[in-house]
This record gives structure tokens, sequence and C-alpha cells, in this order.
């Protein structure tokens, strides 16, 4: 590791909590929490679930009952000697999910849930990977890209099916799997209980595969120290306050910023999870659910934004609310400047508030809410302006699934006052008052060191580290150097202690003339038009970047494109549209006036695809997949730098 930056004090001061949160967690383990909440609250709600995408009807499942279920299916896995494996969950966000994932552990084996949108090509590697011999997945969908796995892999594989299970030999229904191990569990109890007894907190707790934005997924193996470590830091900083906390479950398990939150959270601070089917039924949920914690990844803060000013584009409240949203964001600059804003903003954001974004968010069902959390991506600074002015506070983290998620956090108040409220039961001083820049990812979280080497690469150290990846040494040494994280980020530290990421390595794009360009706040800023999905740039070893942009295609286009009298029948005349390339071109030409030169995109090609996780431009968490992006659009990218002089400078489309 080359020569690391020097530690601020308030880093020194919050890794010091490093014992205090051990303390918390002392001896303990997924399993034993998990018993020691049917025990003491065995009838409280710990899961609800909808037959239906309307949610007006719930089943609730208790501590209690949750425990009995996860033992009687790990009774079912134990008769098929299935002991000291890993066993793949593949299966959207429901009970039956967190059920498997406990029986596997209760059962003496390591979970590795896995993203439902995987072909077949991508579980037979990890089938290769883990050398698994019993998977758990949710339908026949699944079932059959799972199946075309198993027959590309030499090893004997049985699939346990939450849905009616077809005739294979191989493959038992949940109902039939229960059934059975309700009655073996008189069998097998005594070994369960002793397993769970003697759980260690060095013992792996999951295996989670990488999203893989390049190259093949690899396994991460998190102990049960490394996730409960990172849940109790997260309680400590933001949930501690917020007892019995309802939370809406749709994020997949497989990511590691909902398993720690809304799976190692849930049973660590004794939440309740509202499990949805899809991240599309969110806008029926949330006003049902009304969480007091809600976890979302940028994508989705970013539409929720798009929703609520498409609503007031088309409303005769446009201009008012277009000031009520700049005068709340200009309040919020001068608390983070440490000024006072006029008294006269003051109080009409109280007007507005009342009037208004009380409205807002009741009817988006963030009423109740009093944490948000923002993870997986930067988050562009205008998204949480925006949520800011609604009275919702976006709390940023910044981690990897190597250090189970959470290795900074922006502060806001709130966290604060429950971190100096932690610093003092621990008896030491709690640091003074701070308000977090924007642009930041805040300070380190509680018992976690940053550093920054003399290139700019950012290392992370604390007992959230994980040990390594499955079988695989080499990759694992390549991410660890004694124990520190090389996380493949580059930043800085400011004065404040704060870190600021500049990009991920391998994103830079380096231009012809050596200029480094992060892309990401570039295609950030781009993508805030109303009209635009996502954006890709590209440029290494040219003069200039260009852009590759995905406009949308989800109802969205279709309001924006009657106010401003665009007709069209598809996408591609969407895209084919001079009105729209002309509105793109404006956007662009905004957006270079903040960058330097070299960070100007010079000439964009608008595509009708529609880009997703299922077409394979996206990651499950929506990041670009930019080799796939740059394979795909090769063609075009290269007519347009083969179409213009590298000296012009203006704005074009292909």
């Amino acid at each position: 590791m080359s020569k690391p930056t020097k530690t601020p004090r308030i880093h020194r001061a919050l890794y010091a909590l490093k014992k205090p949160l051990l303390d918390k967690i002392k001896d303990q383990t997924v399993l034993k929490l998990m018993r020691h909440n049917a025990n003491v609250c065995p009838d409280e709600p710990a899961l609800y679930s909808s037959p239906t995408r309307r949610y007006t009807a719930l089943n609730a499942m208790s501590w209690h009952a949750v425990h009995l279920a996860a033992q009687q299916l790990a009774a079912y896995i134990l008769s098929q000697e299935v002991t000291q494996q890993t066993v793949l969950i593949m299966s959207r966000n429901r009970p039956e999910h967190y059920i498997a994932d406990l029986a596997t552990l209760y059962s003496g084996n390591t979970p590795a849930s896995i993203y439902t949108t995987l072909t077949a090509e991508q579980i037979a590697e990890i089938l290769k990977t883990t050398r698994c011999p019993f998977m758990i997945v949710d339908d026949t969908t699944m079932f059959r890209e799972a199946e075309k796995a198993i027959e590309l892999v030499a090893n004997q594989v049985t699939i346990l099916l939450m849905a009616p299970a077809p005739r294979a030999q191989s493959t038992t229904s949940w109902a039939k799997a229960m059934q059975k191990g309700a009655q073996l569990l008189t069998t097998y109890q005594d070994r369960i209980n002793h397993t769970i007894t003697q759980s260690k907190p060095s013992q792996p707790a999951c295996i989670i595969f990488t999203s893989g934005t390049t190259g093949k997924p690899k396994g991460a193996v998190l102990s049960h120290e490394n996730v409960l470590f990172a849940a109790a830091g997260i309680q400590v900083v933001g949930t501690e306050h917020i007892p019995r906390a309802k939370l809406v479950s749709y994020l997949p398990l497989a990511h590691v910023f909902e398993r720690v939150v809304g799976y190692y959270g849930w049973i660590y601070s004794r939440h309740t999870i509202y499990c949805t089917w899809s991240v599309n039924d969110l806008k029926t949920v949330l006003p049902r659910v009304k969480p007091n914690i809600f976890v979302g990844v940028p994508r989705i803060y970013e539409k929720i934004e798009q929703g609520i000013r498409a609503v007031f584009a088309k409303s005769i409240l446009s201009a008012l609310f277009e000031f009520a949203i700049a005068n709340a964001t200009c309040i919020r600059h001068h608390k983070q400047q440490q000024s006072i804003s006029p008294m006269w903003r003051r109080y009409l954001h109280q007007l507005f508030t009342l009037i208004l974004f009380n409205k807002i968010r009741r009817r988006i069902g963030l009423d109740h809410c009093r944490l948000c959390l923002s993870g997986s991506a930067p988050l562009d600074t205008e998204v949480i302006d925006f949520f800011g002015a609604l009275n919702l506070d976006i709390v940023e983290g910044y981690g990897l699934t190597e250090n189970s998620a959470p290795a900074t956090v922006s502060w806001n108040d709130d966290l604060l006052r429950n971190v100096a409220a932690f610093f003092r039961s621990s008896g030491m001083k709690a640091p003074s008052y701070f308000v977090c820049a924007p642009g930041r990812v805040g300070l380190p979280m509680p018992g976690t060191k940053i550093q920054i080497d003399d290139h700019g690469a950012i290392s992370v150290y604390g007992p959230h580290v994980f040990s390594g990846y499955l079988h695989d040494q080499r990759q694992t040494n390549a991410m660890l150097d004694k124990k520190w994280l090389r996380t493949g980020d580059i930043g800085r530290i400011h004065s404040s202690g704060e870190l600021e990421i500049i990009g991920r390595k391998k994103d830079l794009i380096v231009l012809s003339n050596g200029k480094n360009i992060a892309p990401r706040h570039i295609e950030s800023a781009i993508a805030r038009h109303p009209l635009v999905a996502h954006v890709c740039l590209f440029g290494d070893d040219k003069a200039y970047l260009i852009a590759v942009i995905c406009l949308r295609y989800d109802g969205g286009e279709k309001r924006y494109a009657r106010t401003h009298g665009i007709r069209f029948k598809s996408r591609r005349q969407l895209a084919g549209n001079p009105a729209v390339q002309q509105l793109i071109r404006q956007q662009i030409s905004s957006i270079n006036q903040r960058f330097s030169r070299p960070e100007q995109v010079k000439y964009f090609h608008l595509t009708s695809d529609v880009w997703s996780t299922d077409s394979g431009e996206l990651t499950p968490t929506l990041k670009l997949k930019r080799d796939v992006i740059h394979q795909r659009y090769t063609a075009q990218i290269q007519s347009i730098y083969d179409k213009h002089d590298p000296n012009q400078h203006h704005n074009g489309h292909d």
C-alpha cells in the first residue's frame, strides 16, 4: 500500500467506537439473535406479505412463526444430508426467502442469495464456484433457468421450488418440504439447537456475489461478526431511536445493501418487514405501509422525483411548486455553509410545508418516514436537495459488498445526535457539531478506518471487512492488504474529515491528452432531463467525450412529449425526432458550462433501445454495465468519431 494520508482527528474519535460496538455484538450470531427474538417477543409481527400486488390484504408472520418455519425447513434440509455446504436461494423478497436463509444457517450450511434475473450460464458459473448441492427457487421461470444451469455443470443439484413443483426426480415443492420438515423436527431438534448454540461470530453468515459490472461475479464470504457489526453501526447511527420500525423490502436480498439493512438489521433491531412483489409496486405499497425507514438506490429516488415533477408540470401550481423547492434548497445551502437564511425564507418554507410538502409526502407514502437511506452508487446533489425540500433528508452511505455495505455515511442532525448519545453512553466525549457538505459521502462509520494513498486510492479497515472470496485466493490477495480493503475507488479526504468519491478507478476515462475523467457526475447531470433514463460516456484514447443516451420509455416520456407538442408512435420515432434531439442538445450545452473543457460532452447518440437488467445493460442495482454498452454501441460510437473533426466544439447528434 502506498503512503496514506494523515488521519483526521474526527476519524480517530469515530474509530474509537469500535470496542463499544463489538461489545454490543459480543459472541452473537444471526442464529442466536433470531432465537432470542422468537423467545422475547414471540407474537410480535416480524414479516408481512400480500397475496396480491394491490397490497389490499396482508398476511403476518410472528417472530415465533418465522423461527419455527426455519427450523422445520432446516430439518428437511438435514434429511437430504446437506450440511456444511453452500445453498443457493433464487427468489424475490418474500417471507419464504427469509425463512430459507435462516433454515440454511440452522442446518449448518451457508446461504447465498442470487439475483432472480441471472441467466442459466451465470447460474452455472455460481454453481461451479460454490459446488452447491441444493437450490431453493421461487417460481417456474427461475426453475427453468436453474434446470438449464444444472445441465451445464457436473455436480448433482436438488431443487426446492416455492411454487408447486413439476414432476422431476430432483425437485420438491415448498409445501411438501415444510410438511416433511414438521414431521422430522423432533428427530433433528437437538442437532439444530446445537448448531444455533455453538455458532461463532467468525463463521460464515452468507456468501454475496458481486453484481458483476465487469467480469465474472465473485463470492464474498461475510461472517456473522462482519454483518452484525455493520447492522449495529447502522442502528447506532440511524435506527436506534426508531423502535419497531417498518421497512419495505423490495431491493434484491442478493445485494449487500438490502441484505444488511433489511435482513440483518431486521433481526438485530427487530424491525418489521413488508415484503413486496417488485420494485414496480412501490407506488402502491408505500402509501399503504407508510414506512419509518426507506432504503433506496439512486435510480429509485430519481424516479420518485421525476414522478412528482411530472404531476406538477401539468398543474397550475407548477410555478409555485418550483419556487417552493428553490426556496427550501436555498435554506438548505445556507445551513450547509453554517449561515442563517433570511427569516422570510424560513417562514415561507413552513407555509409551503403545511400546504404543499406534507401532502406530497403523504401521497408518496413517506409522511411517517424518519430515515431515508441511499447506497450502491452516488446520488446527485440536486436529488438530495429535492427530497430535503420535502423535509426528507437522504442519508448517503458509501461502501462495498466486501465491507458489508457501510464504510462512510453523510451525517445530518438526527444522526449526529444519535452518535453523540452513543459516545456519551460509552464514556467518551462526542465530537463537535458537524454539517456534511454536498457531493461528499460523509465520515467513517463508527469503528471504521478510511485511508487514501498518494495515488488517491481508497482503502477501508474494520471488523466489517470480509476475509476473502470463496475458493479464490488470487482475487482475495488483490483486494486485501494486511486486512485493509482496496476499494478500487479514487477519492480525497477533506480537512473536515469528509470523504469525497472522485470515481471508480476502472470507470475512469483517459483521453488522448492523458486527462482522467470520472464520468458518473457528468452522466448524472445529463440524466436529470425528464426525457433521459440513462447516460453512458465514452472517450478512452480519444480527443473528447461522447455520450450514448437511453431515453425514458416508462410513460413519463409521453407526458413530457404532450407538454412540448412532440408526437411519436414508437421509441424509434421519439429518438429520431429533431425536436427531441434539440432538447437533449440544449441540456448538454447547459451542463457543459459547469465542467472543465476536457469534461464537456461534444456529441451524443440517442438510442431507441430500453436498457434493463434483462437486456444486460444494467446490474440488478441499476448500475451501468459499461463494457456491455460499449460492445453493443461500438459501431455508433466509432461512426461519431469518424464523422467529426476532433477540433470541433459544438454538440451534435449522430
